[in-house]
């Protein structure tokens, strides 16, 4: 069945370990099986089947997932901004394929896709779009319970779409007179929209133009002049309500 499949193509994330990701069994919980001085060793491989087996999807089950939440937020961002991001760091030269490690998450997940026909800037694009749709698409099922843009929302925002201000929503109570407090002056850096200022990727390596997405530019396969991943990209960025000037 579907989900079966699912897990096989998700499987494929085990075969070794997959640098540059920021993927491992350990991250879901602690081993008492495997030995934490290897970075991977078959018990790590078996672990990793089983946490993907248990975690895929569990937020859909009830009290299924190893680290269960009351409420589930989807945090946005511009998706050309994620998009020159993950050039900067998975695409070595605009004109060559994607990288190894990237290849391997991309196929796990979305196995639908031809991902070794594409160019890195069109593989990018299509990963952004399609882990962004589905996103949506758990809004749509209310596994999501609400969404919001990095850039224009405050901590403060934050803790009140999590229930964190509502002592009938609260997980921890004694939180919440704490964080009421923190929230309820205007001028504390909580009230103000989050700014990243470290862990930057991209700091003025990469600024693409629409015309780097047609056909034909940078390694692309699509015909010349084709407009078919900035259309994806452009009909993306109106969903979320940017601007795709």
């Amino acid at each position: 069945d579907d989900e079966s499949s699912k897990i096989k193509s998700l499987a494929s994330l085990c075969k070794q370990h997959t640098r540059s990701m920021g993927f491992h069994p350990r991250m879901y919980k602690e081993s008492n099986r495997c030995s934490e001085r290897k970075e991977w060793s078959s018990c790590w491989a078996q672990e990793c089947i089983e946490i993907l087996g248990d975690e895929w999807g569990c937020g859909l089950r009830e009290d299924a997932c190893e680290t269960p939440f009351r409420t589930t937020l989807h945090q946005t961002r511009n998706p050309y901004h994620t998009v020159e991001s993950l050039v900067t760091k998975f695409c070595p030269a605009l004109n060559e394929t994607i990288h190894a490690s990237f290849h391997t998450f991309t196929t796990a997940l979305f196995p639908s896709q031809d991902w070794s026909s594409m160019s890195c800037i069109e593989a990018v694009t299509a990963y952004v779009v399609e882990y962004t749709n589905a996103m949506l698409l758990a809004r749509e099922a209310a596994a999501i319970h609400a969404s919001y843009r990095i850039e224009d929302t405050s901590p403060c925002d934050v803790a009140q779409l999590a229930g964190w201000l509502d002592e009938s929503t609260t997980v921890y109570l004694p939180h919440t007179a704490r964080i009421r407090k923190l929230c309820h002056s205007e001028l504390h850096k909580a009230r103000q929209p989050m700014t990243s200022t470290k862990h930057k990727i991209n700091k003025g390596l990469v600024k693409l133009e629409w015309s780097d997405l047609e056909g034909g530019k940078h390694g692309s396969r699509l015909p010349s002049g084709s407009k078919e991943t900035e259309m994806k990209l452009r009909t993306l960025m109106e969903q979320l309500g940017y601007n795709p000037q």
